[in-house]
């Protein structure tokens, strides 16, 4: 009985995560870390990061890198704009090439190529 309360309350914490993560401005999200988030949610970073990634199945940094990517994608598809360079640095990344290999790593895609693709469409 007490296990199922203890998985339950895991996977409350991990949707906490999730949430703090998903409420985030741009230049929040910017420089957040699993760090930031652990002192926000009065966790334990070690205890934090083991949980959200039994529960999530992806640590907590590539849950970030992922959320970066979904709002590039957002912004992609309605600014133009905006370049991408640009992007990278508003979403925190140190390079244009290191946002780039994430970009494609996740979609598959240059980001400069989906932006064509969506101009397109």
């Amino acid at each position: 009985m007490a296990r199922k309360k203890k998985k339950r309350s895991a996977g409350k914490l991990s949707q906490q995560v999730v949430e703090y993560i998903l409420t985030r401005d741009m230049e929040e999200l910017a420089t957040l870390s699993g760090e930031k988030i652990a002192r926000a949610l009065h966790r334990n970073r070690a205890y934090l990061y083991r949980k959200f990634k039994s529960d999530q199945n992806i640590g907590i940094h590539q849950f970030i890198l992922r959320e970066k990517i979904h709002r590039t994608v957002f912004l992609l598809g309605k600014n133009n704009d905006i370049s991408i360079t640009e992007l990278s640095r508003r979403l925190g990344f140190l390079s244009v090439e290191r946002f780039v290999r994430e970009f494609i790593k996740y979609l598959a895609i240059d980001p400069r190529k989906y932006r064509e693709l969506k101009s397109k469409l």
